[in-house]
């Protein structure tokens, strides 16, 4: 079992592994933001989302498909990590957009936290505890802080999958070799 693994992880350099975990960091990027368009972003809605969700879970299998062919992984490994992919990316998503989840939590411009924190601390000040105003600066304070922590968890959950996909195409990594290397190999000692 240690020779198993010995082999497995390191016939493989450090460099195939960093220039994977950059490639699937770009394809998030590309795939989350800029390809992301206003049809995508209808996955926020509470009628109507799923088409627009499952556009935006493709953008990111196709985007995974294209990195494992590009690896050499044999067709059934490029169709189980790309459903793999989109399954993640759909759930964990619309887990952070529903308003019934996640998504009821919003996030304060800079405009309008530093106002709300300078309000808070004039009525802390001449409001007793429970102030109506007092209680709703709150509760806007304490949605953006969850906010933050679902984008995060989102992001973190994303990158999980990542991580997941790369040991996949570690462990099937005996019968086909990473293709990309020899040639990201030469352009980093070439540079």
């Amino acid at each position: 079992m240690l020779n198993e693994l010995h082999r497995l992880f390191f016939n493989i350099s450090p460099l195939d592994i960093a220039f994977l975990l950059v490639l699937f960091q770009l394809k998030h990027w590309v795939a989350d933001y800029p390809l992301q368009n206003e049809y995508m972003l209808q996955k926020f809605l509470d009628v109507g989302w799923k088409r627009p969700l499952a556009a935006h879970a493709a953008c990111h299998a196709a985007f995974t498909a294209a990195i494992t062919v590009g690896m050499g992984a044999p067709p059934f490994a490029v169709v189980l990590l790309s459903i793999f992919d989109f399954s993640t990316h759909f759930l964990v998503d619309r887990f952070k957009a529903s308003s019934k989840m996640l998504g009821r939590y919003k996030a304060l411009a800079s405009s309008e936290f530093v106002p709300l924190k300078v309000e808070l601390a004039r009525l802390n000040t001449i409001a007793p505890e429970g102030h109506v105003q007092i209680d709703a600066i709150h509760r806007k304070l304490k949605g953006n802080k969850y906010f933050w922590w679902a984008l995060g968890l989102d992001q973190g959950l994303h990158h999980l999958t990542h991580y997941v996909i790369l040991f996949v195409i570690l462990m099937f990594n005996q019968p086909f070799k990473l293709t990309w290397s020899i040639s990201f190999s030469w352009i980093i000692s070439n540079i």
